[in-house]
């Protein structure tokens, strides 16, 4: 994908506000200054980064911890916006260290081995793997191999005509022939959409709960069940085995680099970045026509600046970086709003973040990435998650389902980067996956609501990971430790529901069927972000930004 640039720039004498200063708002905003225009970008935060950046503990903060994204997938995403960023200068990462991913099974973690995944050895390794888990020899390696053909194939296809609209001639022809081939090929198994991921798995590996568990574990990453995640996320495996390709990479020094990189260069082609800001609303101005007709357009927005007082920051032009669903509600008058369809549209999960700085390391246990799976492999786990965010959204807090902690995620950067904790120290992230908040739960009831969860969230977290080999008493050794529970990641990010992946990317929701950049409503209102199109996760949201800028230029120069 390509800025077109040109003298003069498309977008000289205009001004954009941009509300938010998450990675869409970073990006799009540098690539709206490279275009000429004067750009103000307004957190309401200390910092600007959204959920991009890194915490501490420890007195004098040793212990580093990323406070969002902890893969990085798509290195060459990364790469392509700095530079069109004006950026040339690689982003300094690492593939993770071997092997980057450790597997524990609830039904008995102490008796069995983890498996451990090597991208360099990937055929050899999940073969392996899939023959000790169904309990019998044959063509696990020929099954592997075909799923990840339908893996790649989605991949190849998906992502330029999906995620990066890439609707070109050249492209299509090129993409088109053979994602079609790979879609007929084993029909329906290698369908991409029209069938649920579990639906796909089951046709390839339909004798072992623990295989598919094995190649589904990724959907939580988009804040998904595999019961309801199409089978086209299955290039979530693409990216991450392709070692030579995709592969899994670290940043140096944790993504709190890439925010720092990202604010470095908006300085550079003069983004003004305000944090401690709040906008409080668009301002909407009619220019004819009826409310929700095309005289709509915004005309900037309304502000709380730290010490409290309020003004009106006038813009040509405003970006919404907020999170779509909360900003619908909160910044446009009800009219113009899109909120009413949005409460009943499927919010992703969200999650308990727990970060623990330890004085000791439990290497044979944890790999940079580890993944514990609840003794229930079946659907129970999935329910008591999704179950619960989908009946939430109707039912009154007090009678919202109840949840028990099932999968989780443990992130342990120093296998990686040894910077990240003081020598023969382990800095870990827990991410245990919750429902949502309830639909208009106030501040009270999803504080109470969250401690509920984060008490009982912690207690399964520190009991099973001790019966992990070698980690019996591990709590002993934590110093320090925090929580993110779904009040706060409501309160602080502003994220409807607590839901950390916005909205959810199911089959209703997908690549074009998610809110596009413009608002449908409102004249030079546009909108970047996990909940927008093209949807969640880091390199997603850097093509979204891109996308919205060069939409904002074609609006600008009448095309």
């Amino acid at each position: 994908m390509e800025l077109a640039l040109s003298s003069p720039p498309p977008l000289a004498g205009k001004t954009v506000a941009v509300v938010g200063g998450g990675v869409g708002g970073l990006v799009a905003a540098g690539l709206l200054a490279r275009q000429g225009a004067a750009v103000t970008v307004l957190e309401q935060r200390p910092v600007a980064g959204g959920r991009l950046g890194e915490h501490r503990l420890g007195p004098a903060g040793e212990w580093r911890f990323d406070s969002g994204p902890s893969l990085l997938l798509m290195p060459e995403v990364y790469r392509e916006t700095f530079e069109l960023l004006g950026d040339p200068e690689p982003l300094e990462m690492s593939p993770v260290a071997a092997p980057f991913y450790h597997v524990f099974f609830g039904d008995d973690p102490a008796g069995t081995a983890p498996i451990q995944l090597d991208p360099a050895r990937r055929r050899e390794e999940f073969a392996a793997a899939i023959e000790r888990l169904e309990g019998w020899p044959g063509d696990s390696m020929e099954r592997f191999d075909a799923y990840m053909a339908a893996a790649t194939a989605a991949l190849d296809g998906g992502w330029p005509l999906a995620i990066e609209e890439r609707w070109d001639v050249k492209t299509v022809t090129a993409v088109l022939p053979a994602f079609a081939r790979s879609a007929l090929r084993n029909f329906p198994a290698n369908l991409p959409v029209g069938q649920s991921h579990m639906q796909q798995l089951r046709r390839y590996f339909p004798t072992s709960d623990k295989v598919r568990a094995l190649l589904s574990f990724q959907d939580l990453y988009v804040g998904l069940s595999p019961y309801e995640a199409p089978a086209v996320f299955s290039l979530l495996q693409a990216m991450e085995l392709d070692a030579a390709s995709y592969g899994v990479r670290y940043p140096r020094d944790g993504f709190g680099r890439v925010r720092r990189r990202l604010l470095e260069q908006c300085e550079k082609v003069g983004v003004r970045v305000r944090t401690g800001v709040a906008v409080t609303r668009v301002e909407v101005t009619q220019e004819g026509g009826e409310a929700g007709e095309s005289g709509a357009a915004a005309t900037g927005v309304r502000i709380v600046d730290g010490d409290g007082s309020e003004s009106s920051f006038a813009a040509d032009i405003v970006l919404c970086n907020a999170d779509l669903p909360a900003a619908e509600e909160a910044l446009l008058p009800p009219h113009l709003s899109r909120a009413d369809k949005l409460r009943s549209a499927a919010s992703s999960s969200s999650v308990l973040s727990l970060s623990f700085a330890l004085d000791a390391q439990f290497a044979d246990a944890l790999a940079h990435h580890t993944i514990v799976f609840a003794e229930d492999l079946g659907q129970a786990p999935w329910e008591s998650l999704f179950g619960a965010r989908r009946a939430s959204s109707f039912l009154p807090v007090a009678a919202a389902p109840t949840w028990a902690p099932g999968h989780f995620y443990v992130h342990c950067p120093t296998r990686t980067d040894p910077t990240a904790a003081p020598a023969g120290c382990d800095a870990i992230t827990v991410l245990l996956p919750t429902p949502p908040l309830p639909v208009g739960a106030s501040e009270a009831e999803a504080e109470a609501l969250s401690d509920v969860w984060a008490a009982a969230g912690r207690a399964s977290v520190v009991e099973r990971l001790a019966r992990l080999p070698g980690m019996a008493g591990w709590q002993q050794s934590i110093r320090h430790e925090s929580v993110i529970p779904p009040a706060r990641w409501r309160r602080e990010y502003g994220l409807a529901r607590g839901a950390v992946f916005g909205l959810a990317s199911s089959l209703n929701q997908l690549s074009f069927l998610r809110p596009g950049p413009r608002h449908p409503r409102v004249r030079n209102l546009y909108f970047a972000g996990a909940s927008a199109r093209p949807g969640n996760g880091v390199p997603l949201v850097m093509c979204g930004a891109r996308q919205v800028s060069e939409a904002i230029a074609r609006d600008a120069c009448g095309g």
